[in-house]
């Protein structure tokens, strides 16, 4: 597995959003790129921490939620 950098996500620094597909194959947060995990009491980033508020499986609708265009260019290699 590729190492993930974790983005700035200006105003939204404290909630991201998850990409899953309907298999949960796959998993992409909006926050860095990582797969969620089970913290104290919340789903979060498994980089980062920060608390998922939304699961998506649409592609476009996840793609408008990535602010920082490098995470974009490695979300749409990932769903390929």
């Amino acid at each position: 597995m590729k190492s993930l950098t974790l983005y700035n996500q200006g105003d939204r620094a404290a909630m991201s959003s998850l990409y899953t597909e309907r298999d949960g194959d796959k998993e992409f947060t909006s926050c860095c790129g990582a797969s969620a995990k089970g913290c104290d009491g919340y789903l979060g980033c498994r980089v980062c921490y920060q608390e998922i508020w939304d699961i998506l499986s649409d592609k476009e609708a996840f793609r408008k939620l990535i602010g920082n265009k490098t995470l974009l260019a490695e979300f749409n290699t990932y769903v390929k």
